[in-house]
């Protein structure tokens, strides 16, 4: 299993403080949750104000265990706000990366196969 880590260019001060930031296109976050809910996808969302995940597999589970962290909270996939998504994790196999950017998230750029980034 492969991670597809999509995120967007944000700027912070040494205090954290947000400078600018962009979420992931609007169009493309829609576009996983309608093809999670035709095929079987796991992924995390995070925003401002949480992170959630949906469907954890136990090797999914077993990472977040690994990295000594608790799973995320399940998404209500009818209520995410589409437009506020910063950083998504997609769990994927390696061969379906390609095929996966091309049609459920065009509008977002792929970057050596593994690292996702919104231009």
């Amino acid at each position: 299993m492969g991670i597809l880590l999509l995120m967007v260019v944000t700027g912070v001060t040494n205090t954290f403080e947000i400078l600018f930031k962009q979420a992931i296109d609007k169009q493309d976050i829609e576009s996983v949750l309608k093809y999670a809910k035709e095929q079987p996808l796991s992924f995390s969302f995070m925003s401002e104000k949480e992170i959630t995940i949906h469907d954890v597999t136990p090797e999914i589970a077993g990472m977040y265990a690994h990295l000594n962290l608790p799973v995320p909270k399940l998404v209500n996939m009818d209520t995410v706000d589409t437009s506020s998504i910063l950083q998504t994790n997609i769990f994927l196999g390696p061969d379906d990366e390609q095929q996966f950017m091309d049609t459920v998230m065009p509008n977002s750029l792929a970057l050596d196969g593994h690292l996702f980034l919104q231009m």
